[in-house]
């Protein structure tokens, strides 16, 4: 009979998959028609590693799971790039489908009044705080398509976990004789056939490996009670509420993903330590044939008539090779059977850890399932399992042979020493991986745990003032948690400060429930016997490094029951019959079956329930989430299978009166069904030593099983029927509280709503509401909404920048820019308050361009305490001083505007500054800023703008003041020319990375504007492209150093002062007069830098050459890396400035020439003084030879160099004719 349920219940295996991954769908099915909710705008929508296919695949190995650099202060610090890895994909293989099917995402159904929503939302999407715009193309629905399609992936490994675990529970209680009869069967086929079984046209590594004859990846349990409880256990995950938040929402899907790695790495584990590989089973089988010839040959040699007759001469030699060739042939086959044995286990070993980093990449959650692997190695491992002490029970068996029982168990000690050095290089292996990982994560997040938490917001436990406080607070959390797994009624996607208050007494009556939960945990650990687990497990250490015989371990096997005690206290009154029935051995039996349960039960709750959940329990270190439900997604595995491992007390189909009847059964077919084991004696052995004692004792239990069962049938069924429908009510309950619960996710007004009914004292979840009003245009209703949060928390700063941009769209404008500039100090609203001021001040602006006040204002935020960008604020203070300057605003009005740059100045330089605010990233990026040249360059402005309050920049007196500070920037402050650049102005943009003119630059432009003739302004201009570098620059400063150049050659020209015949033409005195008065008020216009000295042509030629000078130095600066092209056009600007200071030292030759014949005239007519003038014209006539000469030196010089670089032929052409005609 029961070989009849075991066969239909492994035909109908593959159906109880299909079941529960369409149950998965099923319940999760509406889920595809919401929309990106809460986080997912974070972790997809604005993330460009998700939907911007310019950035490199390799930046997901460098960014945190919202896109952020994960080495910044302000990251969450969670790597996860598997996760993102699957949005890229899963958004791209969506693109890929819509230019297949146009306008797909238009037929895509939606949730009801969601379209009403988006069109409410379009009508608001100008107003401050709008919702962020998507990429387009860009929905929700094929992410939730990945979720669900996960998730029905993941209920079905689930399924294999818990048949592979119920089935490890038939075994370590003594139900089971070690694996299923399928998987049973294969192994032994496997051992039977041996590494020459396989077909001759295998490679030799196959046939090495033996991978053709591998077994399935997990074991199935016998009884269908088993497989009942297992089905259980995957359909409650399939269907349980608290997996909402990680299916329905897309930020959830790091927890799918993390799951779907984990199962197969945990099954693959198991495998390699149960020895469920072909290799292990040969080897078992080559062992077993080893022991079984030994014994025949021992009992033969004791026969009386079996003594072998002496042989003779070469019948003895024959049969001595013959031996040898044998014992060769079997030696040979070992060492294969050793080598594939150990490549197949350590195969499993590595792809199991492997799996599990990818698990952790995933989600960090994931690598903890190495510690999972290590308890089920200490736990539930065969030779754990072994009942080592009842051999002694069995010591002197009828017919036994001393010898062979020495010998055996010394074959035995080896065996098991060999699997305790495996077992601790397993763990060592696990936690190598696991320091690894944390080693690798560290050094690409520069740190561990996020440095960002909200004080009593995101969760207040850590700034609690009392220990005691903090540590009620933590163990209620931990309640908390069960109680979600355990009745998940209330489920918000928020739990945040003060949903759940903090418990601050010990009084209070929220205890009881943390106090359950750990009396639970403590019952579960000693049920588990930890001191005599610690004994085996230094058995285990001494036999594996000391190469003692592991004899620590407890004998946690028998053949009694192990279902009629699930709660590991007294069993019913028929089965405590039995047991004294059946005598010690029975009894020894039912304590190793508790036991083993126990201690199945110990693994369950701490690899699959609490480890999965430790590192986000606030027990090692604090985390930013107080409750979060998603994740409870992998340890909800650990509750589903106690839960359904509690089923077995209902059914009470495994009770003492059952298995004791079908004990010897089971015994008999143990040599068949642990095949699998690496470890004889464990097949070798029955689980209860086989006596004549014993089997009297089994027979008598068996008669007391049957008259019990026949009076039991009854109520049998009946816990069979109230067992079903409690499964089914479960059921239906959660699938029911899922579909509902997965509405409230379609869209974030629902979701919120939802929330503000679980949760209406959380500050945040006020909040959200009240961003969800203002989408709405509802700005009342938000406000309400928005103070309501910061009367719940008042530390809470986020409300006030939603306050002061709620009162800005209510018309409150003032009020508003004021509360927004006082949101600042707060670090998670300090970047979007910033760019809401910079809208405002321009839009202020663009409404009266002549009023200095936006600009003023913005200069002032700039440079704020808060902000620390002093080096655009003093930019942008003293655009607005220009501005009031120009506007005929007083002199103190731009002093006051200035004393802006110098207030920031004083911030800065003050230091004090909070981390991870905007004025901290602001210090890190200009850490190099040069505070005292920035202080002595606007000090030098000063004067200049308030000058510009009485004077017009074309006037003398401003001209003046200017010319100073051109002098004092070129003698010995040239980074004036480039400091303080690119400030942030209003009519710029608020983006960093766009840099404007400097303040140099601005103050020259606008007196450039006034007078676009004045040579030194044109040189200075250029001086300054000269000193910002790159092509674009160089270019324009050769066109401003040749205008600068050409007025200066006129200033030259008009200096000179007029020729013979000019004065033969003013004949009349008057006439003359006239003239020169008119030339003396146009000369009077022409001085120095200093403002003072007057230009002379000698100054003029200096100054003519100045620009030329400095263009060739930049020039030659650029020809190594501007190219062949831009280094031709730039040598042929030179040498044609260079042919222009020929033409003017000409000039200058010529008006020296005709002041020496003036000279002459005059001495004839004029005694002593004429003797001098001709000296000096004399004089002037000979240094301008020589400059001449030196500039036609030049101009050829550079005709050769430009006729010997290749591709400069034409320019060289140019130049060549210029020179011709400049020499003539």
């Amino acid at each position: 009979m029961q070989k009849q349920q075991q066969k239909a219940l492994s035909c109908s295996s593959n159906t109880a998959f299909y079941i529960v991954g369409l149950l998965a769908v099923f319940v999760y099915v509406n889920t595809l028609i919401g929309d990106f909710t809460f986080d997912d705008n974070f972790a997809v929508i604005t993330n460009g590693d998700v939907t911007n296919n310019d950035n490199p695949v390799s930046g997901l190995f460098k960014h945190d799971f919202w896109g952020q650099d994960i080495t910044s202060s302000q990251s969450h610090k969670s790597y996860r790039p598997v996760t993102i890895l699957a949005f890229r994909i899963t958004r791209q293989a969506w693109d890929a489908v819509q230019l297949l099917v146009p306008g797909i995402n238009g037929m895509l159904p939606s949730a009801p009044q969601q379209q009403q929503q988006q069109q409410k939302q379009k009508q608001q999407s100008d107003t401050f705080g709008a919702k962020s715009p998507r990429p387009a193309g860009l929905h929700a629905f094929p992410f939730h398509v990945l979720s669900v399609a996960l998730h029905a992936l993941v209920s079905m490994l689930v399924l294999a976990l818990v048949q592979h675990l119920f089935a490890k529970l038939e075994m370590a209680a003594g139900w089971a004789a070690g694996t299923s009869t399928s998987s049973s069967r294969e192994l032994a086929a496997a051992g039977a056939e041996g590494p020459h079984s396989s077909s001759r046209k295998s490679s030799m590594i196959r046939r090495l490996l033996m991978w053709q004859n591998q077994p399935e990846l997990w074991l199935r349990p016998v009884t269908w009670a088993g497989q009942a409880q297992a089905l259980a256990a995957a359909v409650l995950f399939a269907l349980h509420p608290a997996h909402t938040e990680a299916v329905a929402g897309v930020v959830g899907c790091a927890e799918l993903i993390c799951a779907a790695w984990s199962i197969p790495a945990l099954l693959l584990y198991f495998m390699a330590v149960d020895g469920r590989y072909a290799a292990a089973a040969a080897m078992h089988h080559h062992h077993h044939q080893q022991q079984r010839d030994v014994s025949t040959a021992q009992a033969v040699g004791k026969h009386p008539s079996s003594k072998a007759r002496p042989h003779r001469g070469k019948t003895a030699a024959a049969e001595a090779a013959v031996e040898a060739d044998a014992a060769g042939a079997a030696g040979s086959d070992l060492l294969r059977l050793a080598v594939a044995d150990g490549v197949q286990h350590w195969l499993l070993v590595l792809a199991a850890a492997g799996l599990a980093v990818l698990a952790a990449l995933s989600k960090e959650i994931g690598i903890t399932i190495t510690g999972t692997m290590v308890l089920y190695d200490l736990l539930l491992a065969p030779h754990m399992l072994t009942a080592t002490g009842s051999s002694s029970s069995s010591s002197s068996g009828a017919g036994s042979d001393k010898a062979c029982q020495g010998s055996e168990q010394q074959q035995q000690q080896q065996h098991q020493r060999g699997a305790c050095r495996k077992q601790m290089l397993r763990v060592l292996l696990l936690a190598a991986v696991t320091v690894g990982y944390i080693k690798l994560r560290s050094w690409v997040a520069v740190q561990q745990l996020v440095a960002i938490y909200r004080k009593q917001v995101e969760n207040p436990i850590p700034f609690a003032d009392s220990f005691t406080t903090r540590l009620l607070s933590t163990g209620f959390l931990h309640a908390r948690y069960f109680g979600i797994l355990l009745f998940p009624r209330h489920l918000s996607a928020d739990w945040s400060f003060s949903c759940i208050p903090l418990v601050e007494q010990l009084s209070d009556p929220r205890n009881a429930a943390t106090a359950a939960l750990y009396l639970y945990f403590l019952y579960v650990g000693l049920a588990a016997r930890p001191l005599l687990f610690l004994r085996q497990l230094w058995g285990v250490v001494s036999g594996a490094v000391l190469r003692r015989g592991a004899g620590g371990s407890a004998a946690m096997s028998g053949n009694g029951s192990s279902r009629g005690h699930v709660d590991g206290a007294s069993s019913t009154t028929d089965a405590t019959a039995a047991t004294t029935a059946a005598g010690p051995a029975a009894a020894a039996a039912a304590v190793g079956c508790r036991l083993g349960h126990a201690r199945w039960r110990l693994m369950v709750m701490v690899g699959l329930l609490v480890a999965p959940y430790f590192p986000a329990s606030n027990v090692l270190f604090y985390v930013g989430t107080f409750i979060g439900e998603r994740l409870l997604y992998f340890p909800s595995i650990g509750y589903c299978l106690l839960l359904a491992d509690l089923l077995g007390w209902l059914l009470q189909l495994n009770s003492a009166a059952e298995p004791a009847a079908a004990a010897n059964d089971m015994q008999q077919e143990q040599h068949q069904a642990l095949q699998g084991s690496n470890f004889p004696e464990v097949a070798a052995k029955p689980l209860v030593p086989a006596s004549a004692d014993t089997d009297a004792a089994n027979s008598r239990a068996r008669d007391a099983a049957t008259s019990s069962s026949r009076g039991n049938a009854n109520r049998w069924s009946a816990g069979t029927m109230a067992a079903v429908l409690l499964v089914l009510a479960v059921c239906c309950g959660y699938a029911a509280r899922t579909v509902l619960r997965n509405a409230d996710w379609w869209d974030e007004e629902r979701l919120f709503l939802a929330a503000e009914r679980v949760c209406p004292n959380s500050a945040k979840v006020q909040q959200n509401c009240g961003v969800l009003q203002r989408r709405y245009a509802n700005f009342s209703g938000a406000m309400q909404h928005f103070k309501r949060a910061q009367e719940i928390e008042p530390g809470y700063c986020e409300p006030s920048y939603w306050i002061a941009l709620t009162r800005i769209n209510q018309g409150e404008v003032l009020p508003g820019i004021a509360a927004m500039r006082a949101s600042l100090g707060c670090k998670y609203t300090a970047a979007e308050a910033l760019q809401t001021l910079n809208r405002l001040y321009v839009m202020m602006h663009e409404n009266n361009p002549g009023d200095p006040m936006p600009m003023l204002e913005w200069a002032g935020v700039l440079a704020s305490r808060d902000v620390l960008r002093v080096a655009d604020g003093c930019a942008t203070a003293e655009d607005a001083a220009l501005m009031a300057a120009l506007a005929g605003k007083s002199a103190n009005y731009v002093s006051q505007a200035l004393d802006v740059c110098t207030q920031g100045l004083e911030h800065w330089e003050a230091g004090g500054t909070p981390s991870d605010t905007l004025a901290s990233l602001a210090r890190d990026k200009y850490s190099s800023l040069n505070t005292t040249l920035l202080r002595q360059c606007v000090s030098m402005r000063r004067a200049v703008y308030k000058k510009l309050t009485t004077a017009e920049p074309k006037s003398q007196a401003a001209k003046k003041t200017l010319y100073k500070y051109i002098s004092k920037v070129q003698q010995g402050q040239p980074g004036c020319r480039t400091l303080a650049g690119g400030g942030n102005a209003p009519l710029e943009s608020p983006d960093e990375s766009v840099r404007g003119p400097s303040s140099h630059q601005k103050l020259l432009h606008r007196f450039q504007s006034a007078d676009p003739e004045d040579p030194w302004l044109q040189l200075e201009w250029g001086a300054t492209l000269l000193a910002l570098g790159g092509l674009a620059s160089l270019r324009d400063a050769a066109m401003h150093l040749e205008v600068s150049s050409a007025i200066f050659n006129h200033i030259v020209q008009e200096l000179q002062p007029d020729s013979g015949a000019a004065n033969q033409a003013a004949r009349s005195q008057s006439q003359q007069q006239k003239r020169q008065s008119a030339r003396s008020k146009q000369l009077a216009g022409y001085t120095a830098l200093d403002g003072k000295t007057k230009l002379t042509p000698i100054r003029a030629l200096e100054a003519a050459m100045l620009p030329l000078e400095q263009f060739k130095a930049a020039a030659v600066n650029a020809t190594s890396q501007d190219g062949r092209g831009l280094y031709c056009e730039m040598l042929k600007r030179l040498c044609h400035l260079r042919l222009q200071m020929v033409v003017l030292v000409q000039q200058l030759q010529h008006s020296a020439s005709n002041g020496a014949a003036d000279g002459s005239s005059g001495a004839n007519g004029g005694g002593s003084g004429s003797s001098s003038g001709g000296v000096t014209a004399g004089l002037r006539q000979a240094s301008s030879m020589k400059a001449l000469l030196a500039a036609k030196a030049t101009g050829r010089r550079c005709l050769v160099e430009l006729s010997e670089r290749r591709g400069c032929e034409q320019q060289a052409e140019e130049i060549r004719r210029l020179i011709g005609r400049g020499t003539d």
